[in-house]
């Protein structure tokens, strides 16, 4: 625990603010609780900073850009009057270093970008103002301004705009000079946000215990495009927003994000995710929520077990989920947000807020902003108090891809896998009560199921799958004694599929023919309907089995 005065003057002087005549007021901006404990850092006095700022609840908020500027309208209105009712309601308080955090040799803007420029590294050799003057520590020089601008850009892993004025060729040794300083102010800011997250942390950092790199409610940059003034006029490349720059270079890793869906916001749905984000930060690095920000909150405070909870960020756009660090829980709000439903009680609006967390993550993946969907539970009950159709995800996801594709539902057949590291099962019927699942045990129904089980683990597995049928009465029927399902549909399907090109076999008695598939005879297993088939994965499988 520190003093806000001690804490004052220690910023004060690691800065060295007194130096300086800036656009605004540097260090203390909102008086706060004197008792300073927890701090929260970010490059902005947003809402959504202030907002995480309450929520894990900080006693100070550090930032780069605060509330004050010389020239501001100086009434408190609209935003303004915001950002302060949060801050002197919850008795925080709000430190903000510009220029002197541009400035300080070690842990200022320049200091942050030479060091991403130091392949090979730079050291500063003098300071003038807020600038640097670095030289290449191999002794080479680039060529020209374009090749400045190229390893700027590779640094970066962000495209920048390089706007030529006269030929100008740099000093030997030379990193920057005065034609081409441009370059770096302009890329410095394309990558501003980022540099700035581990610089204010550094600064904290060396007055207090090292806190986690995980800054709530700080959004990346949405487009910029870096201009130079004088010459001609080149093509423009803007900066392209949320560009994966961490993610470049691991294998495996895709261009994309990954949405995960909240479920139900009054059952375990929130709950899991915000665990998985604890646990496997790196597992869940470039994931996103899809869901509500204020259950996500509940949530993290839920998993925290004593410490203190993960920060939710608030972000606008899937991409820009690439940018929010490790050990922060990013989220997409879906819908209008407003008063959460009692946990553990089915309702309309929990229905309802679960169904629109899916519909845009869908609708997301269709449009190719994603790179995949992970769904949280739902609760079927609730989805039907809400007034939706759909008893489950299979359905709701199938209605999705029909409308995006432009056909009706029945033209978009669908079927439900679920698998764990033994086995997999795909069901000819999914969430119809057992008397109409056994009248959807058809020629047809069966075939079909036989062809999307075929194509899709041909995708995964590299080849045709080895398929498994289950009969569908005891015994698979035997020859007609318990039922002629096997013998007038269940075989001619399979006949028909091995017609086609696929391995299929069967019907066997679905007493055992899970065992066998467990065993390795066979890749996946053809259940008739819903538990037939689930039974034996989750059996086997708790906790490990996804669908």
């Amino acid at each position: 625990m520190t003093h806000r005065q001690h804490l004052l003057t220690a910023f004060d002087d690691l800065l060295g603010a007194a130096r300086f005549k800036d656009y605004g007021p540097n260090g203390l901006q909102v008086e706060g609780r004197e008792e300073v404990r927890r701090i929260v850092s970010g490059v902005t006095a947003s809402r959504a900073l202030i907002e995480a700022a309450v929520a894990a609840e900080a006693d100070a908020v550090f930032v780069h850009h605060g509330l004050f500027w010389r020239g501001q309208d100086g009434r408190v209105t609209g935003w303004m009057k915001q950002r302060l009712a949060l801050l002197l309601a919850h008795d925080i308080n709000l430190f903000a270093y510009h220029l002197p955090l541009d400035a300080h040799p070690e842990l200022g803007n320049n200091a942050q970008l030479a060091r991403h420029l130091g392949r090979p590294p730079m050291r500063a050799s003098a300071t003038r103002d807020l600038g640097f003057l670095g030289a290449r520590s191999d002794g080479g020089a680039f060529a020209d301004a374009q090749a400045l601008a190229t390893h700027v850009e590779r640094a970066l892993g962000r495209q920048g705009d390089l706007r030529a004025g006269r030929a100008h060729a740099p000093a030997p040794h030379r990193v920057v000079h005065r034609r081409c300083a441009v370059v770096l102010r302009g890329c410095n800011r394309g990558g501003r946000r980022r540099l700035h997250h581990r610089r204010n942390l550094r600064a904290a950092g060396a007055l207090r215990a090292r806190m986690r790199r995980g800054l709530p409610g700080v959004r990346p940059p949405r487009h910029r495009t870096l201009r130079r003034t004088g010459g001609r006029r080149p093509r423009r490349r803007a900066i392209r927003a949320g560009a994966p720059v961490h993610r470049r270079g691991q294998p495996g890793m895709s261009a994309l994000p990954l949405a995960i869906t909240m479920g139900d916001p009054a059952g375990i749905g929130p709950e899991i995710v915000a665990r998985a984000f604890r646990i496997a930060p790196e597992l869940t690095r470039g994931c996103f929520v899809v869901g509500d920000l204020a259950c996500l909150r509940r949530a993290a405070g839920w998993t925290a077990d004593g410490a203190l909870p993960l920060p939710v960020a608030a972000i606008a756009t899937a991409r820009e989920a690439l940018d929010v660090p490790t050990g922060c829980i990013p989220v997409l709000q879906a819908g209008e947000p407003g008063n959460l439903p009692p946990v553990g009680e089915v309702s309309a609006r929990g229905g309802r807020m679960a169904a629109e967390a899916v519909l845009w993550a869908a609708r997301a993946a269709l449009r190719g902003e994603v790179a995949g969907v992970v769904t949280a539970p739902l609760h079927k009950e609730a989805l039907a108090a809400a007034g939706l159709s759909y008893p489950g995800h299979t359905e709701l996801l199938q209605a999705e891809a029909a409308a995006h594709a432009g056909v009706p539902p029945a033209q978009m057949p669908v079927r439900m896998m679920l698998a764990n590291d033994e086995l997999r099962t795909v069901l000819v019927s999914i969430h119809v009560a057992l008397r109409d699942a056994i009248e959807a045990v058809t020629r047809d129904n069966v075939l079909q199921t036989l062809r999307i089980a075929d194509a899709a683990l041909h995708i995964s597995l590299g080849r045709r799958p080895r398929m498994a049928v289950a009969g569908l009465n005891p015994h698979a029927g035997e020859g007609g004694l318990f039922g002629r399902e096997e013998i007038d549909a269940i075989a001619p399907a399979i006949a028909a599929a091995r017609a086609e090109g696929c391995d299929a076999h069967g019907p066997f008695a679905p007493d055992t023919v899970f065992m066998r598939a467990r065993r390795g005879e066979f890749d996946v297993v053809i259940a008739m309907y819903h538990d037939q088939g689930l039974i034996p994965v989750k059996y086997r499988g708790w906790r490990r089995a996804s669908t």
